[in-house]
């Protein structure tokens, strides 16, 4: 059983858009996450593909792949795990479907690029596609267990993977043949 925190977009961290009155840096927030008082397992850190909101414009396509790899997200993702404590990566749309060829594109990308690193470490859970908007449950599965079969495929990697369902993981499926292959 895990315990854990969701922290904010790693790239608004990163970027110090936050409220000053909390730490503004990524190892002081996990560290208090570490701490006695908190006891926490996982680390469930945010990318957002892009984002403009109440603390700037951030995420993963502002970016480099290998930019944002290196300065935002492996810095945080190696110290948790030198903390002893395991990671989500959180591949986070917010308030967009999951449809399109851009969104696609963009997952496609990320998880290319993500699994092509992280797999089969086994401090690191990989989260598809945060609370998918819109859609049905049939529209869906084929979709995301696409996503899977590449990250599984494609880069041999058995990192766990949380895959929600649509309409903000609210729809589930309507019979058990309908769930995802692929194991973990």
């Amino acid at each position: 059983v895990l315990k854990g925190v969701a922290l904010a977009d790693i790239d608004a961290i990163y970027k110090g858009h936050r409220d000053q009155s909390v730490p503004t840096q990524i190892f002081d927030i996990i560290d208090i996450g570490c701490s006695d008082g908190w006891q926490v397992d996982v680390f469930r850190l945010t990318v957002h593909p892009h984002v403009c909101d109440e603390t700037g414009c951030h995420g993963w396509i502002n970016y480099t792949p290998d930019a944002f790899f290196t300065n935002i997200l492996d810095p945080a993702v190696q110290y948790v795990i030198s903390k002893g404590k395991y990671v989500i990566i959180d591949w986070h749309y917010v308030g967009i479907s999951w449809t399109g060829t851009e969104v696609i594109q963009n997952t496609e990308t990320f998880w290319n690029y993500i699994a092509s690193r992280y797999a089969n470490h086994p401090n690191i859970i990989f989260e598809l596609f945060n609370e998918p908007g819109y859609g049905t449950w049939s529209d869906w599965q084929p979709q995301a267990q696409s996503w899977i079969n590449m990250i599984r495929n494609t880069h041999n990697a058995n990192n766990l993977i949380i895959v929600g369902g649509p309409v903000w993981s609210q729809v589930t499926p309507g019979n058990s043949g309908e769930l995802f292959s692929g194991g973990n």
